[in-house]
């Protein structure tokens, strides 16, 4: 057993210090980034803001991200990426902070405007997070980097869903004063410890510009030198999929909210759990890669997750009976951990597929389309939930994409395959 876990350790203690410094800067980045995806909505909820309401004002980061992603990939193409770092790192916390004073003065210009520029913001870190890792880690460990960067913001989301399950909904005492911790005060807490992530993104290296600019895979500005054919087939997946999570993942504490009656502190500890189960998993990532492939890594894996998604959706019908709760708690931590499992491994597939010279404009594609296809996805759930269209139904219309996406991943893995020389 010590044998195994030295060996499933070693390429993880190979990899570089610039690693775990990027590994703490966006640890930081994503506690606001978890905690405004655990509690915001139902602290907006509570205020009294409609399903519809939320979905709209929601939307308006998602759309930053979406109009940002592909500039900047087209920017960092040769430039060094320390600097979009430190912006990200020092203009985050402070965007968050405008949200929550703009819902406090119930000042709707400065709500919106802060959450538009939240998501510029985390678009600097997540474009830049993967051409950073290519660059600075030898091609060998590549599994195992991409691995231990997906994985921070699952252990983001369990230390921040642990410390609202403990704080959230209930007093503390500070400078003699007892101060009741509602979903807003533990948000700006969190937007304030955030603000130390620039004292890692200020210890970034990365390799000499020239270096990078005279590297070959690197050496182009012109967009025809792309291969079009395999990006825009990459991103037809990747598009269904992201559709599919954006008519979810953002509304799902909405629907345990108002269907189960699930309070932030509650519903924080089980996202917690989940995510908690993620990070776990993704560890594991490399070794499911190596031995069994993509076909089984990625297709069978998510495959399963779709069934959960479909069994999870359901439990609505039933949620008079006091058994529908668990049934659907079970389901989202089965659900949560196998879809999120196969993400670095589908991240590493596109990087393959796509070849090293077309890599930075994949990952602001990546970035763009996801973010693209969960403003568009936003709007879809407002306009469904004005039509007082249930969250089973629209949870199912999650699963139909996925189930779409699942399969053109799987072409696509038959391809590479093949041309790798893979049976």
């Amino acid at each position: 057993m010590k044998v195994r876990l030295k060996h499933f350790a070693k390429p993880y203690l190979e990899l570089p210090a610039e690693l775990y410094h990027l590994f703490g800067m966006e640890l930081l980045l994503n506690a606001i980034h978890a905690s405004f995806m655990l509690i915001f909505n139902i602290y907006l909820a509570k205020l009294n803001y409609l399903d519809p309401v939320i979905a709209e004002y929601t939307s308006y980061r998602y759309l930053a991200v979406m109009l940002a992603a592909l500039p900047v990939g087209l920017l960092i193409k040769t430039r060094k990426l320390k600097p979009f770092f430190v912006i990200s790192a020092l203009t985050m916390p402070v965007f968050s902070m405008l949200i929550l004073i703009g819902i406090e003065l119930k000042i709707n210009s400065l709500m919106y405007s802060g959450m538009f520029l939240w998501g510029a913001s985390l678009t600097l870190m997540q474009v830049c997070a993967l051409p950073y890792i290519l660059r600075v880690v030898p091609s060998h460990l590549h599994s195992e980097a991409i691995s231990l960067n997906y994985a921070n913001y699952s252990l983001a989301t369990l230390l921040v869903g642990v410390v609202i399950h403990w704080i959230c909904n209930d007093y503390i005492s500070l400078v003699g004063l007892e101060i009741y911790v509602n979903e807003a005060v533990v948000l700006m807490m969190v937007c304030i410890v955030g603000c130390f992530a620039v004292l890692f993104a200020v210890k970034l290296k990365e390799p000499p510009l020239q270096a990078i600019v005279n590297a070959k895979y690197l050496n182009t500005n012109r967009l025809k030198e792309y291969d079009w054919r395999k990006i825009i087939k990459i991103l037809v997946p990747t598009t269904i999929l992201a559709s599919g999570a954006g008519l979810m993942i953002p509304f799902i504490n909405l629907f345990f909210y108002n269907v189960f009656k699930m309070d932030s502190d509650t519903f924080s500890l089980i996202g917690a759990i989940a995510y908690c189960l993620v990070f776990l998993g993704a560890f594991i990532v490399p070794l499911i890669k190596k031995n069994y492939g993509y076909k089984i890594a990625i297709t069978l894996i998510q495959c399963i997750a779709v069934a959960c998604l479909f069994a999870f959706s359901f439990t609505e019908l039933v949620a008079e009976y006091a058994f529908a709760v668990h049934l659907a708690v079970l389901f989202f931590w089965l659900r949560q951990p196998l879809m999120n499992i196969a993400g670095p491994m589908t991240n590493q597939l596109t990087m393959s597929y796509v070849g090293k010279g077309n890599q930075e404009l994949m990952a602001a594609f990546h970035s763009g389309i996801w973010s693209g296809a969960w403003y568009f996805s936003a709007l879809t759930f407002q306009w469904l939930r004005t039509m007082q269209i249930s969250y089973y139904q629209i949870f199912i219309l999650t699963g139909i994409f996925y189930t779409i996406g699942v399969f053109l991943y799987y072409l696509i893995i038959l391809e590479f395959e093949k041309e790798q020389g893979q049976t």
